[in-house]
């Protein structure tokens, strides 16, 4: 009987992937694929005869459940069709499964097809309307049947059947559930896939890439049938006759639902900033590291496992211990009351979680004095008789390096001549604690004799990383805490913890349309995923979190909110509805001409989220019933004018009911909103764009901050521009006070030149506005 030998190869068409057949002579006994087509009286005994380590019963066991497999018996069909070589399996390419591993060959390769893991339509258990659910099951089974596959087309049509009723169905298991379940401990599945040492890593992260691909898939089709644009744009393309959906839209957008992209992260950064501006500056620094030798992680070691190959464990720990410390800081309220806060996981390249945080403390609770830091930070050596488990604590978690001339290869050494520590370690001496200008203090560290010694060197108090002694005892890992409260920069600490956006290029948008602006794949490159950061987002553990809430209140124009809405859609029916034209803006108006609470607060669109809360699903405000929600209106820019000047009367108006009140000034109406804003008197003085300015020195850092000041001087000129400029210098600065060497005069030139230039650009010149005198 003749061997059948499957090569794959790359078919002539784009959509088509081709299995060509060719009949072959072997000589030797039936192996691999040959079981499936010939000899099969002897299939048994050909099976065993490969390896004298096989059992028949359980050959037969196997061989009985490839029985009940659709595609096996399918393959197994062919023997029966004749002129084998005549013929050619085509497999379809399914534009909605994922095409980063549903995908064609690029060359002609042998190759084998292996069907594993998640897939569309698995349902999930428990959960849903059991009649639902029991006739899902029975169809799906009876689809599952043998006697309903005829052919491949059969089959395809069945994955693409299920694929369809998984979509947006609950009651189907997600990628990322299919995955955290077969990453759970079971004590009847000893060793499994956890136990698998590197292997294990390989494992998770492929997965997680795979998960991440689907979702950046989603948004990347979702592109296609489901659009933004503004409420002008649909109009004017009505007029043009553009009535369908698919002709408007704009450019591939990774929008901020996408956890840890860059549209995500600067919205948490600016979030996290709207807190300084409603609570003050953050008064503790806080940094918990995961530590790989917990009991917790040792006591579920197999005696073959090693703790950095198992980051289920590390993870699983990890983020139990996070939420105890989060109970000890903000419920039991160890280091004070807490008025605010923000966190970040973050996951280095090689090496373990930790997570920052920042906190600000309630005003009964402010440090004010050197003396009260001790009572929350030391940065000592204790005392080994006296406190023994602190004494290990300390030496085991809290000893910096050592580096410099214990160790020039440390990874905190930096320089290229001259190479010195980043954190300035060793630090001085120090026989009490004082406050540095602008930094942290100076902690105290005694020249008392006490010395430990740590990876072959002796260290003294200068080598202490500032810990706080009750939660280091109680944790067990690294665990920095600082006093910040008295640096002025904050923006620069909040930038660290959510440095991840500055590692992802970000293109600006641009007034070309028709060059394509693809924020999915600029945020795929260079894109690094650690083991311990895929099991994390595996099991859907938290990134951030901020309290209290920050809420983005929408910035339109009248008529200009987003809308969305499907590929199919008549934007003529759009047009005519009403739910679909509400926005927070909008009903924010209708709340204060028609609610009575409202009407009496008298809110600020800002202050309104204070009291009312919005719901999306009903697009309407309702009364809030826990306090603590704070509201930020989204940025708007000079540049942008009318959107600016309603953005300039939404902070300072009082319960506005339209954008025609907001217009009216004393009863006389004004065509636009900046006219508007100079007969309430916002133009009277340099108050709306020392406001503004105020604002942005929060956020922005030096180099953006300087355009936007030359912006404003451009479209928005104040009253008195120079006393602007001797208030904000400082802020305009701070980028070369701290990476050069300059005088104050010398810094102030240069910030004045890129003032200058980006005046330039604008077709103004810098002396018109008296910063130079």
């Amino acid at each position: 009987m003749p061997d059948i030998l499957i090569e794959l190869f790359t078919g002539e068409t784009e959509e088509a992937i081709c299995f060509r057949t060719y009949v072959r002579t072997y000589n030797r006994s039936g192996m691999f694929l040959q079981l499936y087509f010939h000899d099969t009286e002897h299939e048994i005994a050909n099976r065993l005869a490969f390896s004298t380590k096989l059992t028949e019963s359980i050959v037969v066991k196997l061989m009985e459940l490839m029985k009940s497999n659709p595609y096996a018996c399918f393959f197994r069909s062919l023997r029966h069709v004749p002129d084998l070589d005549n013929y050619q399996i085509v497999l379809k390419s399914y534009c909605q499964t994922d095409q980063r591993v549903f995908n064609k060959p690029t060359v002609s390769q042998v190759a084998a097809l292996w069907v594993e893991g998640w897939q569309p339509g698995i349902q999930r258990s428990g959960t849903g309307n059991p009649k639902k659910r029991k006739k899902s099951v029975r169809n799906h089974q009876q689809t599952a049947t043998l006697t309903s596959f005829r052919s491949a087309e059969d089959i395809i049509e069945s994955e693409e059947k299920a694929f369809k009723n998984f979509e947006n169905s609950k009651e189907n298991v997600s990628m990322r559930e299919y995955y955290a379940y077969r990453f759970q401990m079971r004590e009847k599945n000893k060793p499994s896939i956890l136990n698998t040492a590197r292997a294990c890593q390989q494992y998770v992260v492929d997965m997680y890439v795979k998960i991440e691909s689907q979702r950046l898939d989603f948004f990347r089709h979702r592109q296609q049938q489901i659009r933004t644009e503004q409420l002008q744009g649909v109009m004017d393309s009505v007029v043009e006759g553009q009535c369908r959906g698919s002709k408007v839209g704009q450019r591939v957008i990774l929008p901020a639902s996408f956890i840890g992209g860059p549209r995500d992260m600067k919205r948490r950064y600016v979030d996290a900033m709207a807190l300084v501006q409603k609570f003050g500056k953050p008064d503790i620094f806080l940094t918990m590291t995961c530590n790989p030798s917990w009991p917790e992680i040792k006591e579920n070691l197999l005696p073959t496992d090693e703790s950095q190959n198992r980051v289920d464990l590390s993870a699983r720990v990890f983020h139990a211990k996070l939420e105890i410390l989060k109970e000890e800081l903000f419920k039991k309220e160890v280091l004070g009351k807490v008025a605010a806060y923000t966190y970040v996981v973050e996951f280095q390249k090689r090496g373990l979680p930790h997570a920052h945080f920042l906190i600000i403390l309630h005003p009964a609770s402010k440090l004010y004095s050197t003396e009260s830091y001790d009572h929350i930070v030391s940065a000592e050596i204790l005392d080994k008789k006296e406190q023994p488990h602190l004494f290990k604590m300390v030496r085991k978690h809290m000893m910096h390096g050592p580096c410099g001339d214990k160790n020039a290869d440390n990874v905190c050494m930096q320089g290229t001549t001259v190479k010195k520590c980043k954190n300035h370690y060793p630090k001085q001496w120090a026989q009490k604690t004082t406050q540095s200008e602008n930094s942290y203090p100076t902690y105290r560290r005694r020249s008392n004799g006490e010395k430990v010694k740590v990876r072959g060197h002796e260290l003294d108090n200068r080598w202490v990383v500032p810990y706080n002694p009750y939660l280091l005892a109680k944790f067990s890992c690294h665990m920095n805490v600082e006093i910040c409260s008295t640096i002025k920069v904050v923006k620069y600490t909040y930038k660290y913890i959510y440095k991840r956006h500055d590692k992802i290029h970000f293109a600006v948008n641009s007034d070309d349309r028709s060059k394509e602006i693809d924020e999915i794949k600029e945020y795929q490159s260079a894109r690094w995923v650690s083991p311990i950061e895929a099991i994390w987002r595996i099991y859907r553990f938290p990134l951030f979190e901020t309290h209290p809430a920050v809420i983005n209140l929408q910035l339109h124009l009248e008529n200009y909110q987003s809308l969305t809405f499907k590929d199919d859609a008549d934007l003529r029916d759009l047009l005519k509805s009403k739910f679909a034209k509400k926005s927070m803006l909008t009903e924010f108006f209708h709340m204060n001409a028609t609610d009575e609470r409202a009407k009496t607060l008298k809110c600020t669109y800002k202050e309104f989220p204070e009291h009312f809360v919005w719901k999306p699903s009903k697009r309407i405000w309702d009364i809030r019933q826990q306090r603590g929600s704070i509201g930020r209106i989204v940025t708007a820019n000079p540049s942008e004018g009318e959107r600016y000047f309603l953005r300039l009367l939404l902070l300072n108006v009082k319960g506005p009911t339209s954008f025609d009140d907001l217009k009216t000034v004393d009863g006389v109406y004004v065509n636009t909103f900046r006219e508007a804003a100079i007969m309430r008197g916002l133009f009277e003085s340099n108050n709306p764009q020392e406001q503004c300015l105020e604002e942005a020195a929060l956020y922005h850092m030096p180099y953006s901050f300087r355009r936007l000041f030359a912006t404003l001087l451009v479209y928005f000129t104040p009253a008195d521009p120079r006393s602007l400029w001797l208030k904000f210098k400082e802020s305009m600065s701070e980028d070369f006070n701290r990476t050069l060497n300059l005088s104050n005069d010398q810094v102030q030139h240069k910030v004045l030149y890129e003032i200058s230039k980006f005046l330039e650009s604008m077709g103004k010149n810098i002396n018109m506005y008296g910063l130079v005198p």
